[in-house]
């Protein structure tokens, strides 16, 4: 996991404790006003927060996958470059007796 991705995990993760903590523990919120629309509000302001996040962290693994299959078809297109390198610098005897032995074959 890049730290990129760690650091919107872990403040997904607060934020997903902060929206619960307004609910499990409202003790930890005394300071704040106790109506339910204010409390439903601050609850579904940090749900909106971690939504937002969460929207992110699939972005950035989506980003990540893209990236790597990326460089996977770089490598495969670098090796079969390579074996073609090889084949047309090999002597053309070899290279004329591998395509008459296929032509036969067919």
């Amino acid at each position: 996991m890049t730290t990129k991705l760690q650091k919107l995990q872990e403040e997904y993760d607060k934020y997903m404790e902060l929206a619960n903590s307004f609910q499990e523990q409202p003790e930890l919120h005394k300071d704040e006003c106790k109506c339910s629309a204010c409390q439903r509000q601050r609850y579904n302001e940090a749900i909106q927060k971690a939504s937002r996040i969460k929207d992110q962290i699939y972005s950035e693994e989506s980003r990540l996958r893209q990236q790597e299959y990326l460089l996977q078809e770089q490598e495969r297109k670098e090796q079969l470059q390579k074996k073609i390198d090889q084949c047309n610098n090999a002597p053309k005897r070899i290279c004329y007796a591998r395509m008459t032995s296929s032509s036969q074959n067919q």
